[in-house]
């Protein structure tokens, strides 16, 4: 029935996360500019604002009765999420496995979609919510910090869970990880738990 399938996915997550767990991501574990212009075109990389082109053919809006697409899973149907054609199948799969691992954990808000550059900076190049293929998850709980050298807390332990109390849960992670995201929350240095981008096959 539907119960022991649920415990199957998380039977199947735990045992993933063995091997996740012990790899250290990094900024450099992304898809290079290059790459992700090639598997997702050009969103405006000379340009002050989103290229209206690009947006209006890879652009997809997710959301309940008036969407390209129904809501993703788990997130308020209230929502526009806004994600790139290409990536919503493997979006979707990922937020649909995570609410099944972590049922207990609401989204509360969830964004992908954004034409900006990364930490809102603009001397930094695009941001990944550029190119509509990274998601942002209860920002306000699990906000960006940075550590000094050697400081940034090993995910979920006692450490992290004084700096992110209410953060997103080890098997919510583990889900999206299996998808092919990477996680911002096993950055050193910048640690960005909020963040989730994708960077599997293409």
């Amino acid at each position: 029935g539907r119960r022991a399938a649920e415990g199957a996915v998380i039977s199947w997550l735990r045992a993933t996360a063995a091997s996740i767990a012990d790899r250290v991501a990094a900024p450099s574990d992304v898809l290079t500019t290059r790459e992700l212009v090639r598997r997702y075109g050009d969103p405006g990389l000379k340009r002050s604002e989103v290229d209206p082109a690009w947006r209006r053919k890879h652009v997809i809006t997710c959301r309940d009765g008036n969407g390209d697409r129904p809501s993703m899973p788990g997130v308020p149907t209230r929502f526009y999420f806004q994600v790139h054609r290409a990536v919503e199948p493997q979006m979707r799969a990922a937020f649909e496995a995570a609410r099944h691992a972590a049922p207990d954990y609401v989204i509360e808000r969830a964004g992908c979609f954004v034409f900006r550059h990364q930490r809102h900076d603009d001397t930094r190049p695009l941001s990944r919510h550029s190119w509509a293929i990274a998601v942002d998850v209860n920002a306000d709980k699990n906000g960006a910090r940075t550590f000094a050298p050697g400081k940034t807390p090993a995910p979920f332990s006692a450490a992290w869970a004084m700096a992110w109390p209410d953060g997103v849960p080890e098997l919510f992670v583990t889900a999206f990880e299996s998808h092919g995201f990477v996680w911002g929350g096993r950055w050193r240095g910048y640690c960005d738990p909020m963040h989730f981008e994708y960077a599997g096959p293409g």
